[in-house]
């Protein structure tokens, strides 16, 4: 497995060019959605109780409004990491303000680095590929 070596300000300025192509995608599946004929309540609520069948558009509409849902998520997250500094992390650390949800997150980092099989070497190689 190659060892990579990339600084934090490089790593960064590279998110940010991946953070701009996510709001032009939120941007995007935002107005897809708008776009798509949706369902009123009343037929929500039949095709939940299976009394009429759910339509494709319905299930797209859906589809659609919990991968912007998803994106968001990772937009916020993104956001955080491209304002966090040496001294601000210090600062979230010593007061105890670290997201756990990162340490959960570094963790599976370091597995997937360890596996011999590495699928995360796949994946960067074909990130590397569409760059």
């Amino acid at each position: 497995m190659a060892t990579r070596s990339l600084s934090a300000l490089a790593a960064k300025r590279r998110l940010r060019g991946s953070h701009w192509k996510l709001e032009r995608l939120n941007r995007e599946l935002a107005a897809l959605l708008q776009a798509l004929p949706a369902p009123g309540p009343e037929e929500v609520g039949r095709m939940v109780k299976r009394e009429v069948p759910l339509t494709v558009e319905a299930w797209l509409a859906g589809a659609l409004r919990d991968a912007l849902f998803h994106l968001e998520e990772a937009e916020g997250i993104l956001e955080v990491a491209l304002t966090k500094t040496g001294r601000g992390l210090k600062r979230d650390w010593q007061s105890g303000s670290f997201p756990l949800e990162l340490f959960h997150s570094l963790r599976k980092v370091v597995a997937d680095r360890q596996r011999p099989d590495s699928q995360a070497d796949e994946r960067d190689q074909e990130g590397q590929a569409d760059e």
